[in-house]
C-alpha cells in the first residue's frame, strides 16, 4: 500500500523559518510552498503532526513539488540556491 506521494518533498531547516526560505527562494524564481496543503490558518497541519513533527519543525517546513518537467538542472539550481540561502540567513 502506497502511503506517500513521491513527487512532493517536505523538509525544514532549523535555523530558518519557512517564511524566510520561501521569500528567499521565490526571489530567485524558485517557487515552493510553506506548510502542507492541508494546513489551515487556525490549526497546524494534521499531516505533519501525524508524522510526529514538533511545532517548531512545522513552522520551518517547506514543500517542494516535482513533475515530469523537472530536470536535473532544475534540481541542481534549487540545491545550489538553498545552500546559499542557508549560508546567508542561517
Amino acid at each position: 500500500k502506497k502511503i506517500s506521494v513521491d513527487s512532493i518533498v517536505n523538509f525544514s531547516v532549523a535555523a530558518l523559518t519557512s517564511e524566510v526560505m520561501l521569500n528567499a527562494l521565490n526571489s530567485r524564481n524558485i517557487m515552493v510552498s510553506a506548510l502542507s496543503t492541508c494546513h489551515s490558518k487556525l490549526n497546524t497541519s494534521h499531516v505533519l503532526t501525524s508524522m510526529k513533527y514538533d511545532d517548531n519543525r512545522i513552522k520551518h517546513s517547506l514543500r517542494v513539488s516535482f513533475d515530469y518537467h523537472t530536470t536535473m538542472d532544475d534540481i541542481d539550481y534549487f540545491i545550489t540556491n538553498l545552500k546559499e540561502i542557508i549560508k546567508i540567513y542561517g
